[in-house]
């Protein structure tokens, strides 16, 4: 009933004649439109939503692209390239939480401006090109790409990071030596498990409010992939990246709300104290008044003045 590109939520009317829709693209906010049930009907746009300086933007458009996995198989993403490349040929990776969202598609994005498009564009505005990654266990590319991940968190979703590294090294000649990697949550954890397994892809990684135990996470989402840690406590263990800090090699900022109520400070904690034993350099941000994702005005100011300070200093020097 609809045809054109982006992302699309829609209603019946109750007499089956009408349809409301929600559309979005890249950089068209969601709007709502009104049409016939038929699908050659013309459509009405109800709302227009976005400032003034929303639309005077130049936004970079991304192109959705797929790579192979180490499998074989494919690997989906969002390519964001800059108009005009950083002469060092830098590249970032950007890894979505949940575990589970779809980021390589032509609606706007689910995090929004805020938590997503807004450092993505600032990134690709000073020179990086960036990859939003739809890692192996994202949704929207059919089951067996979803429930990739069953038994290994870390495994192939990480591979699918690699991959990705690899993609852009060879299509699109980035530097190998100037490749960043940062995510919130699942993301978050996902930058750990590539660096602390991968060492030397990722220069600099950004682990924001992330995993490091799944055995202190909630039962309700990790024991429907990983089962329970007293039935199989070799998954949570080849899982969690506090069993594998020994291999970080690259720079790491950690990040992490104080009062994070989804994944808790002490998973932070617990990681930074490992890291310590083991005598690695890495670098730490707490903000003190923020919960799982960074929502105050000023702790968001800061976090991605901070985000773009740690990849200029070690992807760009």
């Amino acid at each position: 009933m609809t045809s054109k590109p982006g992302r699309h939520a829609g209603i019946l009317s109750p007499d089956g004649e009408r349809l409301a829709v929600v559309y979005s693209e890249s950089f068209q906010l969601p709007d709502l439109f009104l049409r016939d049930g038929s699908p050659s009907s013309a459509e009405t746009r109800v709302t227009v939503s976005g400032t003034d300086d929303f639309f005077r933007h130049d936004w970079v458009e991304p192109e959705v692209v797929s790579f192979p996995h180490p499998d074989g198989k494919p690997v989906w993403a969002a390519l964001y390239e800059p108009r005009q490349p950083a002469p060092e040929r830098p590249a970032v990776l950007h890894i979505h939480g949940g575990g589970y969202r779809q980021f390589s598609h032509r609606g706007y994005s689910v995090y929004g401006y805020g938590l997503h498009l807004g450092l993505l564009q600032y990134l690709v505005q000073s020179g990086y090109t960036v990859l939003d990654l739809d890692y192996r266990g994202s949704a929207g590319f059919g089951r067996d790409y979803r429930t990739d991940i069953y038994r290994s968190m870390g495994d192939k979703d990480v591979e699918s990071a690699v991959a990705g590294a690899e993609y852009l090294v060879t299509e699109h000649r980035i530097d190998r030596t100037r490749i960043g990697i940062y995510g919130v949550s699942y993301g978050g954890f996902l930058t750990l498990m590539s660096q602390f397994r991968h060492p030397g892809v990722f220069a600099a990684g950004v682990a924001n409010a992330a995993v490091t135990d799944w055995a202190h996470y909630g039962d309700r989402w990790t024991s429907r992939i990983l089962d329970r840690p007293h039935r199989d406590p070799e998954a949570y263990r080849v899982s969690s990246p506090i069993y594998h800090a020994e291999g970080l090699r690259d720079s790491l900022l950690i990040v992490h709300g104080l009062i994070d109520d989804n994944v808790h400070f002490q998973d932070a904690a617990r990681l930074i104290q490992k890291l310590i034993e083991l005598e690695k350099p890495f670098e730490v941000m707490v903000y003190p008044t923020e919960r799982h994702t960074i929502e105050t005005e000023a702790s968001r100011y800061d976090y991605n003045r901070r985000v773009v300070d740690f990849f200029s200093t070690h992807l760009r020097r």
